[in-house]
């Protein structure tokens, strides 16, 4: 295991010290980064039409995946072992604050909230959608793709602390190097190693191109209400443009020390900033723009009905 650590951070990523050393491009990072681009590309530059269709298969693919690695690591020794880390409760961890902020960041960063994920694709609903019922739904699925996905991942890691005779607890990893060192590292030491780590990333890449679309669809659609007839009009075009700028704005990642900038990213944009962001939100459409008026724009909608709240 550490060896494969070791391998990782010093030849495939060549880690410097320190986030004030950046080092140079990794061209084969940059490579994977503008093949991811090109990628992405192809699947939005005919707008919601195309990339509506690849959704169904994106959001649809990761699953069949994921029961495929569950069944295999269900078979493996220890896997009962990582189950029991993952479902038996440790109650005394719930007197950490940052349990709850990790809790709080996963969830809102998993359903897409503060990003306006969810406004621009419902842009593309009909007038009397019912989104009553999306918001019910939408949570519950998330949450079980996320305990789904976490079976996979500790019943892996179950086998992983059998194999090498660690305390599980030690095998546990937070960040990106559980997908990129610890999974890989387990996944080596199966019968056709190449079969299931194949399999993986193709999950992942899967589950990338996914949140990628959305988030081109975002920036698309943002630009679209602002210039309709600039942007409307010449959505490749559009889709180009963010495609290149993501690109570039890629470019520091594939740095020797981007693994760093990454790491900042995640915790200041997607952790910090997420939370806050949606707490004005929550803040200003309870207070401000006051609830009971919302839901009575709501009722405009047939089939919508709130008998919990007896309006």
């Amino acid at each position: 295991m550490v060896m494969m650590l070791s391998v990782s951070r010093y030849n495939v990523l060549q880690l410097t010290d320190g986030v004030e050393t950046m080092g140079h491009v990794r061209w084969q990072l940059l490579l994977c980064n503008l093949s991811v681009c090109i990628l992405l590309f192809l699947c939005v530059f005919k707008g919601i039409k195309l990339s509506g269709k690849i959704m169904y298969v994106a959001a649809t693919v990761p699953y069949i995946f994921l029961t495929i690695l569950l069944v295999r690591g269900l078979t493996l020794e220890g896997a009962w072992l990582g189950l029991k880390f993952y479902f038996v409760p440790r109650w005394e961890e719930l007197l950490r604050p940052s349990v709850w902020f990790d809790a709080a960041s996963q969830v809102i960063f998993s359903l897409g909230f503060g990003t306006a994920d969810h406004i621009i694709l419902a842009s593309h609903n009909k007038f009397h959608h019912n989104i009553y019922r999306d918001a019910m739904v939408v949570p519950v699925v998330d949450a079980f793709t996320s305990l789904f996905s976490g079976c996979v991942i500790f019943v892996t890691l179950g086998y992983m602390a059998t194999t090498f005779n660690l305390d599980i607890h030690k095998v546990v990893a937070d960040g990106p190097g559980i997908a990129f060192m610890v999974f890989p590292e387990a996944l080596s030491t199966l019968p056709w190693p190449q079969v299931w780590s194949t399999l993986f990333f193709l999950t992942l890449l899967v589950v990338g191109l996914d949140t990628r679309i959305v988030m081109i669809q975002v920036l698309t659609g943002s630009l679209g209400d602002i210039n309709p007839h600039l942007f409307r009009s010449k959505v490749a075009w559009t889709s180009a443009a963010i495609c290149l700028v993501t690109f570039v704005l890629g470019i520091p990642f594939c740095c020797q020390g981007g693994m760093y900038v990454l790491q900042l990213v995640d915790w200041y944009i997607a952790s910090v900033a997420l939370l806050l962001i949606v707490f004005l939100e929550s803040s200003v459409l309870a207070w401000i723009y006051v609830v009971y008026a919302s839901l009575s724009e709501l009722y405009q909608f047939p089939g919508v009905t709130f008998p919990l709240l007896n309006l």
